[in-house]
């Protein structure tokens, strides 16, 4: 653990409508994590009532203004992030089921770019769940530290951010760190239509154009 003395991990954890759900995850997580870190709850005003009354160690709870989206989110997070002494962020989501250790595993395969988790989704591209550096985001994205242009289906977002990673050979898939996606429910939802599939589709359309964009340009510009 000395060389990792200086290395600081804020789990961000949304919590839209399901608290308890949200709450009972970020437990079994932190408890089975092997490294230690500080989990951030990311609740919107439905959920204001019960995260107020909640004290647990090593657990803080903001309150995201309600115009914000998901991905906005994530940056608004960050921003007040990078003034601390926060090393790295880990992306979760309250559906997760984690394994022994999942988190030493992360850091002891790479504390650069991003290190994605085994999520029992087949992806092993992207950045669904897993560790990711602070300082490759402020690269990235400069003051922006992460891809708000995704108004719809922020898994473009966790796509592009993957991406970039790929490009410079700063990814890592980790098959041993366990965070599987355990939605019991994706196999009965109805697939997005009308104005939520039209959204999809825009984003899915902006992510292409961004990432050929990218290697044709190297950036964005």
């Amino acid at each position: 653990m000395e060389q990792h003395k200086n290395v600081f991990i804020v789990g961000l954890l949304a919590s839209r409508g399901n608290p308890i759900k949200a709450l009972e995850t970020s437990l079994r997580l932190s408890s089975l994590a092997g490294f230690p870190y500080e989990t951030l709850i990311l609740y919107d005003e439905q959920d204001e009532n019960f995260w107020k009354n909640i004290n647990v160690p090593k657990m803080t709870f903001w309150k995201m203004p309600p115009t914000l989206n998901v991905t906005q989110c994530h940056q608004y997070a960050l921003k007040k992030l990078i003034t601390t002494n926060a090393t790295h962020i880990v992306l979760l989501t309250d559906d997760l089921l984690p394994g022994l250790n999942w988190l030493r595993i992360l850091v002891e395969t790479s504390l650069t770019g991003v290190v994605l988790a085994n999520t029992g989704t087949g992806d092993y591209l992207g950045f669904s769940a897993g560790l990711c550096e602070i300082q490759f985001l402020k690269d990235m994205y400069g003051e922006e530290l992460w891809p708000i242009c995704y108004k719809h289906y922020y898994a473009d977002a966790d796509a592009e951010i993957g991406f970039l990673a790929r490009m410079n050979n700063k990814h890592y898939y980790q098959p041993n760190s366990v965070l599987y996606h355990a939605d019991y429910e994706l196999g009965f939802r109805a697939p997005p239509s009308g104005e939520r599939l039209i959204g999809k589709l825009k984003d899915e359309e902006l992510f292409n154009s961004r990432r050929a964009k990218y290697i044709a340009n190297r950036n964005f510009s």
